[in-house]
């Protein structure tokens, strides 16, 4: 993702010392080509790493993120959203 003037520059270690975390959860999803899942809105911060592949994330108020692999996002607002494995594939939010 490029620099964006609206956003912080923050390193990640900077922004992780603010943030107090309470407890963990991670999961590994090998999706198919044409997979994808929703979440929820929730209380939750989420972060979503690309290991290979395209990740498209849409519904967190920036419009479509594609993730490359190598890439982080974090979704800090609770918004519903939905991930999608490959960018081309129609995402909608459930």
């Amino acid at each position: 993702m490029q620099p964006n003037s609206r956003w912080p520059s923050w390193s990640l270690s900077e922004f992780l010392n603010l943030v107090e975390l309470r407890s963990q959860c991670w999961c590994f999803v090998d999706m198919a080509p044409s997979g994808g899942f929703n979440i929820p809105h929730n209380e939750a911060v989420l972060f979503y790493a690309a290991l290979e592949g395209t990740v498209r994330i849409l519904g967190t108020g920036f419009g479509a993120l594609d993730v490359q692999p190598g890439e982080i996002v974090m979704v800090l607002s609770g918004d519903a959203h939905a991930v999608r494995c490959h960018a081309g594939k129609a995402t909608r939010v459930a």
